[in-house]
């Protein structure tokens, strides 16, 4: 069309010589009922293709005026996402991928244009159960945020876990248009907890005198299959040391059954083994053609790596043969797993011999990340490794000799360690979480396991305790957390930490037969102060009206932003109406108070409804409805004011 008019316009101006030259050269006929109407058509033509070009121009500055001022606001979100130490995913509502970030790209291998376009089923490891997918769509389905744990592979074909928040995406008609999801790579703390949970397993079966094959057992199941995808067997050296006899082979029942393997007592065998298996691919010499490999061979397995066992006197006590299906090389967090794997093994293999337990941890402990401590009867250390100083600041000459509560903090109370230790009495051992405190007096945060070893009397002879630091994990925990319970604006509870609440809340005043009440807010006039001065300024308000508040409540009470301009407060403790009038209006008044940012004075007005449990409601979406509609009664009576809702429990 523009073009059209531009044809038209042009056609016009051209014309007008003409008609000029033809007026002056038949001056009469200028007043012909020929030239006049044509004259007039003309000159309308062009006035009217002139207006209608100034207005397509002055249509073009407001249209390009307001895209820069959308590329100003979304630069930094745009620079967030891009720059952003997470994985940000944007998809249809089919999962098909229209959007990834740098760090998703770098995270999974794959290039941006290997993604964009492809459903996020290609990042599935197949493991993550069916349910989970089955909740996340049920939630999503909903138009609510949903986050939760996956199970992903990258393009090597390793798999990686990964803490997951999704969100729909709704258009200005609130139709669904896409999902973001953002995700975090939590394998390396929940691989280092679930070592640390096979350590305190193997160590309780080793304290309390298992078969070894049960120990090896544990070993094997708890921390192999499901993210390292190794495939462990583990032979032990006869009593005559002839021959190596499957001691454990949990992942591959196939070869449970085999003959023994001759061995020789001077260890030749083992470092032949390790020589020729540790690189990908099987390439055995002759002698090493053994049913082993073929009954691995049958259960898909195309690579080997062994590890010797030696005892305490460096005679050899059995092996450990590490399969897997992919051809490759080790990575460094599979060398890492293996040789923490091995050196419980050997601590078992060792202990089943009858050496002292102190020695064999000691031996087995002094590179571990974790701390080791032994102490007798009474508490009193008697050694530690290494990582215990690293972790509480106190060398061994420092804490040897010192009672194992120098380590307690003001945390817990009297009776949580009366608790522990009736139980280590009891028991003989105990595992949990406890605040710890270290030689600078920084506070931090441990997960202890403790276990008794026994005189031949029955008698307590030494305590061993086995802890790590877990301050990261504790910390990304609470980041998640939060992300999920707080509004990312103004650091209150979002609505779903405040339902939850409220549902909590409601349960409890039941049971003690009290009252709650409810303070639904919405703010009046806020629109155009967004709409004038930018989101940007809008956000600053908004931030400011929740501090105000917040101010203004008690401390049994709990605030969230429910979206937008929509404040809710929870009124615990039994409020009676009164009490809850005096809350209402001095928010109101604090909110209806000039606000100052950025040299801009705004004033907004308040419109407050209240309901009561359980006078209005008894379930916690009745008595938010009920609050929501007294406040929308106050604004129809003109707003900036308080309304207690009129409706009754049924």
């Amino acid at each position: 069309m523009p073009r059209v008019i531009r044809h038209l316009l042009l056609a016009a101006l051209a014309f007008l010589p003409l008609l000029a030259a033809s007026l002056l050269l038949h001056g009469p006929l200028a007043h012909s009922a020929v030239w006049m109407p044509l004259t007039a058509l003309l000159a309308s033509l062009l006035i009217l293709l002139t207006a209608l070009n100034i207005r397509r121009q002055r249509h073009l500055t407001r249209l390009l005026k307001l895209t820069g001022s959308l590329e100003d606001r979304l630069l930094p979100f745009r620079t967030a996402m891009q720059q952003a130490p997470l994985s940000m995913i944007i998809t249809d509502t089919q999962a098909n991928i229209q959007y990834v970030n740098p760090f998703m790209v770098q995270r999974s291998g794959y290039t941006e244009s290997e993604l964009v376009g492809k459903n996020t089923r290609m990042l599935s490891s197949g493991t993550t159960p069916p349910e989970t997918y089955r909740q996340m769509w049920e939630q999503l389905g909903r138009l609510q945020a949903w986050n939760g744990r996956f199970s992903s592979r990258d393009k090597s074909g390793r798999s990686y876990l990964e803490q997951v928040w999704m969100a729909p995406v709704l258009d200005v008609d609130g139709k669904l248009r896409q999902f973001v999801s953002i995700k975090q790579d939590i394998s390396e703390q929940q691989r280092n907890l679930e070592h640390i949970q096979m350590q305190n397993s193997a160590l309780e079966l080793l304290t309390n005198n298992a078969p070894l094959p049960q120990i090896l057992d544990t070993i094997f199941a708890s921390s192999t299959l499901d993210h390292s995808g190794l495939y462990p067997i583990a032979f032990l050296v006869s009593t005559d040391k002839q021959n190596l006899h499957l001691a454990s082979a949990p992942a591959l029942p196939g070869v449970r059954e085999l003959a023994a393997l001759p061995v020789l007592v001077d260890s030749t065998l083992a470092r032949t083994l390790t020589q020729s298996l540790s690189r990908p691919g099987f390439n055995p010499s002759p002698d090493l053609q053994n049913p082993v490999h073929a009954a691995a061979r049958a259960s898909g397995m195309h690579s080997c790596w062994s590890e010797p066992i030696l005892d305490s006197a460096g005679f050899l006590a059995g092996l450990v043969l590490y399969y897997r299906t992919s051809k490759s090389l080790p990575a460094s967090d599979e060398l890492q797993l293996i040789g923490n794997m091995t050196d419980l093994i050997r601590l078992a293999v060792q202990r089943s011999q009858n050496l002292a337990l102190l020695q064999l941890a000691e031996t087995v402990y002094h590179n571990s990340n974790e701390a080791l401590a032994v102490n007798d009867a009474n508490g009193v250390f008697i050694t530690v490794n290494p990582a215990f100083t690293r972790i509480t600041g106190f060398s061994q000459t420092e804490i040897i000799g010192k009672d194992f509560s120098i380590l307690y903090s003001d945390q817990h109370d009297e009776a949580f360690f009366e608790r522990m230790h009736s139980r280590l009495e009891k028991k003989g051992r105990w595992k949990g979480e406890i605040w710890a405190r270290r030689k600078n007096g920084e506070l931090y945060p441990q997960f202890v396991s403790m276990s008794n070893t026994y005189n031949a009397d029955g008698s307590v002879r030494f305590r061993v305790s086995l802890f790590a630091d877990i301050s990261q994990q504790k910390a990304n925990e609470e980041q998640i957390w939060r992300q999920a319970n707080f509004d990312s604006l103004t650091g209150i509870a979002n609505r779903r930490f405040f339902i939850t609440h409220l549902e909590h809340a409601i349960h409890t005043a039941t049971r003690q037969q009290q009252r709650l009440g409810l303070l639904f807010i919405d703010l009046d006039k806020f629109k155009p102060i967004n709409d004038r001065y930018g989101h940007r300024h809008g956000d600053r308000v908004l931030q400011e009206v929740a501090q105000r508040i917040q101010k203004q409540l008690r401390e049994a009470d709990f605030c969230a932003r429910l979206g937008g301009d929509e404040f809710v407060v929870l009124l615990e403790g039994n409020p009676d109406m009164d009490a809850a009038m005096r809350i209402a209006q001095r928010i109101k008044d604090s909110v209806e108070e000039v606000i100052a940012l950025d040299g801009i004075e705004s004033r907004l007005s308040f419109s407050c409804g209240i309901s009561f449990f359980p006078e209005h409601a008894n379930t916690a979406e009745k008595l938010i409805h009920e609050a929501d509609n007294a406040m929308y009664q106050a604004k129809r009576e003109g707003r900036s004011q308080v309304i207690v809702s009129a409706g009754q429990n049924e």
